[in-house]
């Protein structure tokens, strides 16, 4: 806004009135249409934008200055990056493929700076001694003594998971425009789940909820749910306190279902902790998301065979993009949903053949 500011008074324009418009996240739809003058809000910026206003010749100078300039800026890649970049491939090009110090899970500016000036770019080249913390400390020495890590106390950690057991995942969106009654900008709205059982034989059952195109699914979300899982008191895996958290927001919408959804929580057995507290591989490549402990531990789970949606966010705005009626062909719809459960089964699938070869490496 400054720098917008800078160039209408650079054009001889008495600016008097900054604002900016945003979405209202406190806005409700009464599910009719959107309410566009109460859907955003003003703010007004006169001040705080003068108070920058300083700083933008120096920033023009120095941005016309990278323009005239044959050759890219020298500016390596770092914590300042961003995956979304489009020169994120470019920067990285030099850059250690699967040990990129950088890749370090919770790494910080402080062990960035230092490494840099020690002209360390891989993990296995950080010195012993160097300031890291525990995980941090298990990742380098995989890659130093070139052996995966295994705590010896494995079976310890799964000693509440079963099986038998149930393994759930969710699927929510989050829509800046509003699509159902009674609902805000960016609130978290759940569509959708899977369910795998495991009956501790070996053999698998899969149970599974998708929203309707054009109905609000929170409700029959969670009625189905409690139906699915409500006749035992087996442990449900999850991996991260995701569905927890969605879970309680639900008992808070429906207070008629609060029973049922709170005797799910004290069944939630979380198996991300395990994968970061007992376990590392070099597949993991400094993450322990789903996405990549899974074909690490288990090779057969592929993610990059699913069709249309691979990951939570592409669920998600696929999900929307449907409800709003942004997708109405018939078959397009079809094929979108298709894919919807396709993904949402393979999360689940995903943390049985987890959980199965964590067993498998604990004995």
């Amino acid at each position: 806004m400054a720098i917008q500011l800078y160039i209408l008074q650079g054009n001889g324009l008495d600016i008097t009135s900054i604002e900016l418009i945003h979405i209202n996240n406190q806005y409700i739809h009464n599910g009719k249409d959107i309410d566009w003058q109460k859907f955003f809000t003003r703010a007004d910026c006169f001040d705080a934008v003068n108070l920058r206003l300083a700083e933008i010749p120096n920033h023009v100078k120095i941005l016309f200055d990278i323009l005239k300039s044959p050759k890219k800026p020298k500016i390596d890649a770092g914590k300042h990056c961003s995956r979304y970049c489009g020169y994120w491939d470019i920067c990285r090009i030099n850059k250690p493929k699967d040990q990129w110090v950088n890749s370090l899970p919770r790494f910080t500016q402080q062990q960035e700076d230092a490494l840099k000036d020690l002209k360390i770019d891989k993990i296995s080249d950080i010195p012993d001694g160097f300031p890291l913390n525990a995980t941090q400390e298990t990742i380098r020495q995989t890659w130093v003594t070139d052996i995966d890590f295994i705590s010896p106390d494995l079976a310890t950690g799964l000693r509440q998971f079963g099986p038998p057991a149930y393994y759930l995942d969710f699927e929510t969106m989050s829509s800046a425009i509003p699509i159902y009654k009674g609902t805000r900008p960016y609130q978290r709205q759940p569509f959708q789940w899977s369910i795998h059982f495991d009956d501790g034989t070996g053999d698998l059952l899969h149970y599974e909820y998708l929203g309707s195109n054009d109905i609000d699914p929170r409700r029959s979300f969670c009625e189905s749910l409690i139906k699915a899982l409500c006749n035992n008191v087996l442990p449900i895996i999850v991996y991260s306190a995701f569905e927890l958290s969605v879970i309680n927001e639900m008992a808070v919408l429906y207070p008629d279902l609060k029973e049922g959804l709170h005797a799910i929580i004290p069944r939630l057995k979380d198996l991300l902790p395990v994968a970061r507290g007992y376990t590392y591989l070099k597949g993991y490549n400094g993450s322990f998301s789903i996405k990549y402990v899974a074909p690490a531990l288990a090779p057969s789970v592929n993610y990059k065979k699913l069709d249309l949606i691979a990951d939570g966010n592409a669920a998600s705005s696929s999900f929307a993009l449907i409800s709003a009626g942004r997708i109405s062909n018939k078959d397009d719809c079809k094929k979108w949903r298709k894919a919807l459960l396709a993904y949402c089964k393979l999360d689940t699938l995903a943390m049985v053949k987890t959980h199965r070869a964590m067993i498998k490496l604990s004995t």
